[in-house]
């Protein structure tokens, strides 16, 4: 079964949600952006995980710290409509849409 991370990523902190699969128990952390803190996190997952990352600014540190911990990264914006492929103008904070 695949193990997939939740990730509210914020520019100093993200909160991560999982669920723990011996307990079945859903788990969260806060982590403080110390790239190294971070990367001991996530590097102690026994197997490779989809993180679902919503960002609404740039976070490529992050995403290429998770595949070389193993992990596949997805990321969008707040506001992601799959169907539509874009994010609303109306819950942007910049007043813009993006196309994805």
């Amino acid at each position: 079964m695949t193990l997939y991370i939740g990730v509210d990523f914020h520019p100093h902190q993200q909160t991560a949600a999982w669920c723990d699969k011996g307990t079945g128990e859903i788990r969260t952390i806060d982590l403080v952006h110390d790239i190294e803190k971070v990367g001991e996190f996530y590097r102690a997952f026994e197997e490779p995980a989809v993180v679902g990352v919503e960002a609404s600014l740039r976070a490529d540190w992050f995403e290429k710290m998770l595949t070389e911990a193993g992990h596949e990264a997805s990321c969008r914006e707040p506001g992601f409509d799959k169907k539509e492929g874009h994010v609303e103008a109306q819950e942007r904070p910049t007043g813009r849409r993006v196309d994805t």
